[in-house]
């Protein structure tokens, strides 16, 4: 049996609404998303696409990505690690932060820059930052005392050992 004329339109206007409805809820939720990180870029107080600084920039020779890279290695850890280069920029941004004279918070001011940075979540930049620093506790302590300078009784959290990573930028070649 063939269904009538009046069922077969049905059918094909049922499927363009739902057409329509797929397009205006998609919509919804694209301005929606957009709002949001607007919104976030707005309510950070470290820019979210800061440039990196260019070579006749006097803070290049202050913030060199190769000096940062070369002290997370001297702690132990590789780019094996899905942190290493969100610890390196870490480090990059407290630096920056420090030598501004401002203050900063690593959960409101940092991973949400992070995660925009590298389109992951900041959770997962949380963690993988911990992961990198517990394992390299682990197996080089005392390369984390000679970084800070004193004797640690515990492994650092996360932004005590950004924080004294960017302090000791300066002193490590």
């Amino acid at each position: 049996m063939k269904p009538s004329r009046q069922n077969r339109g049905t059918r094909r206007n049922s499927a363009a609404r739902r057409a329509a409805d797929f397009r205006s809820v998609s919509y919804a939720i694209q301005s929606r998303k957009r709002r949001i990180t607007e919104e976030q870029n707005r309510t950070s107080s470290f820019p979210a696409a800061e440039p990196d600084p260019v070579p006749g920039d006097g803070r290049m020779q202050e913030i060199n990505m190769r000096r940062i890279y070369r002290m997370i290695r001297y702690c132990g850890a590789s780019n094996r690690y899905k942190g290493y280069p969100y610890l390196a920029e870490a480090i990059r941004m407290v630096a920056l932060l420090q030598m501004e004279g401002r203050t900063f918070l690593i959960t409101k001011d940092i991973y949400p820059a992070l995660s925009r940075r590298f389109h992951v979540t900041e959770t997962s930049v949380e963690n993988n930052i911990r992961t990198i620093i517990t394992r390299c506790w682990i197996e080089h302590r005392s390369r984390f005392e000679e970084i800070a300078g004193s004797p640690l009784a515990v492994c650092p959290s996360n932004a005590v050992f950004i924080e004294m990573a960017a302090n000791a930028l300066g002193t490590l070649e």
